[in-house]
């Protein structure tokens, strides 16, 4: 019974190993890809994006986690019935009881452990992800643009067609904002602009050579336009 026991324990261990590797890279694929455009297109230092991958990790084992549990007791399972164990137990007069009561056991356990990680250490990696990502935006505005794609920066919505990362600066952009209460809508429309720190840390969008239109909130076919 002992060796049954640990037999099946072994099995769904290191499939569940197995599927927890596999599940990790599948989904950390993705922020992979999202950090190396910081590295290659947004030039971003590679320690900040190894702090960024490293904060990444513990929420996406919590999905990895329970997939990988349910795909290690079936792969275990599977493979078992397949070479005929499962067979030749129940041949030998023995019960499945030896075999599926240590998977079932160590499920548990891992749905244990898993609820301090998901309600505590994932959250809080999570926030601190976050937190660098702002201070690294905060560093450099133009991360959260792209080139020819609308962005929403609550309440505006930003489009710039040339981006210079570099010098921080920007060719070609727009700005709108949707009327909000007595806020009538707005469009701005420059031929350039760019970011600047003050020394309290305040950024400040500076923008050339456009134009500003306010509409008029009682008429939405008027606009009142300014010239800069």
């Amino acid at each position: 019974m002992k060796k049954l026991t640990r037999y099946s324990l072994k099995q769904f261990t290191l499939y569940t190993l197995a599927g927890l590797f596999l599940f990790t890279f599948i989904l950390l694929m993705d922020r992979l890809f999202q950090l190396a455009e910081l590295v290659i297109n947004k030039g971003v230092g590679a320690g900040a994006v190894v702090v960024l991958l490293t904060y990444s990790m513990p929420i996406i084992v919590s999905l990895a986690m329970p997939m990988a549990a349910v795909a290690g007791a079936i792969m275990a399972f599977g493979r078992m019935a397949s070479d005929g164990e499962i067979t030749a137990i129940r041949t030998s007069g023995s019960t499945l009881a030896p075999v599926a009561a240590p998977v079932i056991a160590a499920a548990v356990i891992i749905g244990i452990l898993m609820v301090p990680f998901n309600y505590s250490l994932a959250p809080a990696a999570q926030a601190r992800f976050r937190q660098i990502f702002i201070n690294l935006a905060a560093q450099d505005p133009t991360l959260q643009l792209e080139e020819n794609i609308l962005i929403d920066i609550p309440p505006y919505t930003f489009l710039c067609y040339e981006i210079d990362r570099d010098n921080r600066k920007l060719g070609e952009v727009l700005i709108f904002r949707e009327q909000e209460g007595d806020e009538p809508a707005l469009s701005i429309t420059a031929r350039s602009g760019i970011w600047e720190t003050g020394a309290d840390g305040t950024l400040t969008l500076k923008l050339f050579d456009g134009t500003i239109k306010h509409q008029d909130p009682r008429d939405h076919r008027k606009f009142s336009s300014i010239i800069f």
